[in-house]
């Protein structure tokens, strides 16, 4: 069986199931209707306090923990029942271009576990599996496969990966990857969020949890006072004009030559879905598999895939980042 994991500074995410990277260890069973596992006669529940970032998520058993959640979602998903028998898994995970080839192979020999057999209870199921094959890839690249028909008939695209802690770069000459522009930056949406509760503490005595910086964002109810929810959208637009920054400092240009009618701008749309891929038909390739994107579209040509297949046609496009969710 064929099992993908992303391990998500902010998110765990699966083909079917997301949930926040963060866990609560027990001795016993708190008493509270949530998911929990019990492995090495320890307790594990979810939890939306995620994880402090770690640059190498095999330091601890924490991560293993979160991917045996993800892995008895996507069995009780595809409806396996439980058993004592191990079941066969072929693990496929993802690590940041920059980083891949000093952590890919700590990374797969973490999950593999010389192929042990391993019992736990999920929410009151008891399954065995066996992770006999690991595979790891390099994040950016991974989501660019799926569209490399595409990709490929371009001289030069890039990939931007934006995801909770890092942001990930690549840049592909007709499909293939240009190894000089391999590159991974501490700036994703995890330190927007964590300037954000800075301030508000400094400002107004307030603590804000990530869900209370969702709502604001996403322009769900909240009970936030006015002048925070102005603080969050402010400091949201000021992220947004350094990210474009950033990457123009670096030699990413995200506006097109003068024969080009597309460019790159923080102006603020509609909202979509998460795990949203937008292709646009001159250079750029962008993954926002972690966030949620708002979009302005104009006249011309770009491609928008998201969950439901939908194409659209445009000519510019107007990305900001609103968050992880």
């Amino acid at each position: 069986m064929i099992i993908s994991v992303d391990h998500g500074n902010k998110s765990i995410k699966t083909p079917n199931t997301l949930f926040t990277s963060g866990l609560i260890v027990s001795e016993g069973l708190q008493g509270f209707k949530t998911d929990y596992i019990c492995w090495n006669n320890r307790y594990y529940t979810l939890t939306e306090q995620r994880i402090a970032y770690l640059r190498d998520k095999t330091e601890d058993d924490r991560f293993y923990v979160l991917t045996l959640f993800a892995i008895a979602k996507e069995l009780e998903r595809r409806k396996i029942p439980e058993t004592l028998d191990p079941i066969d898994i072929t693990l496929l995970v993802g690590l940041p271009p920059a980083h891949y080839e000093q952590l890919h192979s700590r990374f797969e020999q973490y999950f593999l576990r010389r192929c042990e057999t391993i019992d736990f209870e999920y929410n009151g199921k008891y399954y065995s599996i066996r992770v006999n094959k690991v595979l790891s890839y390099p994040q950016a690249f991974a989501a660019a496969v799926t569209q490399y028909g595409i990709l490929k008939t371009y001289s030069v695209a890039y990939i931007i990966d934006i995801g909770g802690f890092t942001i990930d770069v690549l840049k592909l000459r007709n499909g293939h990857p240009d190894l000089a522009v391999v590159e991974s930056f501490e700036k994703g949406v995890i330190t927007l969020y964590n300037n954000i509760s800075s301030k508000c503490n400094a400002l107004y005595a307030r603590i804000l949890e990530d869900c209370d910086i969702d709502e604001v964002i996403r322009n769900q109810p909240t009970v936030l006072p006015g002048e925070v929810q102005q603080m969050i959208r402010n400091m949201t637009g000021d992220f947004l004009s350094e990210f474009y920054n950033f990457l123009r400092e670096r030699g990413i240009d995200l506006q097109a030559n003068e024969k080009g009618n597309h460019k790159f701008s923080h102006k603020c749309s509609c909202l979509i879905s998460p795990a949203t891929r937008i292709f646009t038909s001159v250079t750029h390739f962008y993954d926002f598999h972690d966030s949620d994107v708002s979009l302005h579209l104009t006249h011309g040509e770009v491609e928008l895939l998201d969950n439901s297949n939908t194409h659209l046609t445009c000519d510019a496009i107007c990305i900001q980042i609103h968050t992880i969710p």
